[in-house]
């Protein structure tokens, strides 16, 4: 199979249902595509999602029959323009250097040189030689790119360190990072509809905090806290924590009352807070840190407390900015 056929397996599969009558079964799917069932799903998923927002029916199963489309639904797609499979995105090499260490740190499958080739329709040859680039680029943030037999490629390093750098690049390559979510290669699909799901949990949570505290955050803040969140929560979800010892003055935070609101953030992640001490304290340092420089409006909602920060929590958020700095500034001398 080519490159610039597994480049765009989301819509092949969509065509390949729009284009067979009767049912298809999972295994001719996943033997003519090459991928394995758990993709099929994930692109499956990804798929009901674009046909729902067309208000069109999702893809139908039939127990030990299989798949199929509605004819409606086939005949509305076939009067869309766009039903057509979208064209292959180049990469720049600036630009594949974000997406290579970017998938090594949240995909939950082996990351190789073939996939990396494939998410980005380049050869080979051509990841091998991005992949020491992104290596010396990595250094300067004293962070590794790994690669082992069983587990393929991984950025390895002290959880802060790779966490800091990760916020800096969602932060200096926002835009980069929604355009990505348009790539369709089976990879890129099963990542970022889970990141989705993800993204939109955040985003509900991260309203519940404005409406509560009555502090609105800008528009580029929502976005990279929007990014950055799932990425935390699938760090722990892999057993990378913050120990106690990088709490930011521990006792200060608990009183504080978005300390709940982290708890909150966990529970709707499915997870309990009180296993995660030194993330909560992360998180909400995190959190009041970029209120700092909120958009003030008024909420009926805020407690008279979270007006403002008190002395004591602004003393602490300026030394944990002031950490994130010094971080930062080690990490490129």
């Amino acid at each position: 199979m080519s490159k610039n056929v597994s480049a765009n397996k989301k819509e092949l599969v969509l065509h390949y249902l729009l284009d067979h009558e009767g049912y298809l079964s999972t295994q001719a799917i996943t033997q003519k595509f090459k991928i394995s069932p758990r993709t099929l799903y994930y692109i499956f998923d990804a798929i009901n999602h674009d046909l729902m927002k067309q208000d069109l029916e999702p893809i139908q199963n039939v127990r030990r029959a299989g798949y199929y489309l509605k004819r409606n639904t086939k005949l509305k797609l076939r009067e869309n323009p766009h039903a057509d499979p979208e064209p292959i995105i180049n990469f720049s090499k600036d630009e594949r250097c974000i997406i290579d260490p970017f998938l090594c740190l949240i995909s939950t499958k082996k990351v190789t040189v073939d996939q990396l080739a494939e998410v980005q329709n380049v050869s080979r040859n051509t990841v091998l030689s991005d992949i020491q680039w992104v290596r010396k680029k990595l250094e300067k943030y004293k962070l590794t790119l790994t690669s082992t037999t069983s587990k393929g490629y991984n950025v390895s390093g002290n959880e802060a360190d790779i966490r800091w750098w990760f916020y800096e690049l969602i932060e200096n390559h926002l835009a980069f990072f929604k355009q990505l979510k348009k790539n369709t290669t089976a990879l890129m699909v099963e990542e970022f509809v889970k990141l989705e799901r993800n993204v939109t949990v955040t985003f509900e949570w991260i309203e519940d905090v404005e409406r509560l505290t009555g502090k609105h955050f800008s528009d580029d803040t929502l976005h990279v806290l929007t990014f950055f969140i799932p990425f935390v929560m699938s760090r722990l979800a892999n057993g990378n924590v913050m120990s106690s010892a990088e709490c930011y003055e521990a006792n200060v935070l608990r009183n504080d009352p978005e300390y709940p609101m982290i708890h909150q953030l966990f529970n709707r992640y499915g997870r309990n807070a009180a296993h995660y001490e030194g993330d909560v304290f992360y998180l909400e340092a995190l959190l009041l840190s970029s209120q700092i420089n909120y958009i003030s409006s008024e909420s009926n909602d805020a407690p008279q407390r979270f007006i403002g920060l008190e002395n004591e929590v602004e003393e602490v958020l300026n030394a944990f900015n002031t950490f994130r700095v010094c971080v930062l500034k080690t990490q490129r001398n």
